[in-house]
């Protein structure tokens, strides 16, 4: 029913629906109790704030989820994704959720989530060692997944 409601509801544009709903089939697979809350378009920001894909109430919490792919394409297949690609990721993502945490109005996230999809194990590895090198305050309210 949330992953259907994701599909079909109207996001703030982009590709990345499908990342989405994936995501939030994932998220309802690990954790059962895990319930579609607000779509992107239904949750309610200070002006200028930052996004969140969608966000999921959990045994009653509020959960923000932002949604992002590391990938590198090239050409001939040539170049791999690297430390200052992930670096580069993390850091704008882990900011944005920061801010609409800060921005966000209707809802009250302790904690959100940032669900990243790789295209290849490799790319997984990278954004972990590159993470746990992060300052502290960029990770401050963000699980990653």
């Amino acid at each position: 029913e949330g992953a259907m409601r994701l599909l079909h509801t109207p996001n703030a544009g982009g590709s990345s629906v499908w990342s989405e709903v994936i995501s939030f089939e994932t998220l309802a697979f690990m954790v059962s109790c895990c319930k579609l809350h607000c779509t992107e378009m239904e949750i309610e920001y200070m002006p200028g704030s930052k996004i969140t894909d969608y966000s999921v109430k959990v045994e009653g919490r509020d959960i923000g989820v932002s949604v992002t792919r590391a990938m590198k394409f090239s050409k001939n297949n040539d170049q791999m994704f690297t430390e200052e690609d992930a670096e580069k990721l993390l850091s704008k993502k882990l900011y944005g959720v920061i801010e609409s945490t800060r921005g966000v109005i209707s809802q009250n996230w302790e904690k959100q989530i940032l669900h990243v999809w790789t295209q290849e194990e490799y790319m997984a590895d990278i954004l972990w060692d590159t993470y746990e090198r992060l300052d502290n305050n960029l990770k401050s309210n963000t699980f990653v997944i």
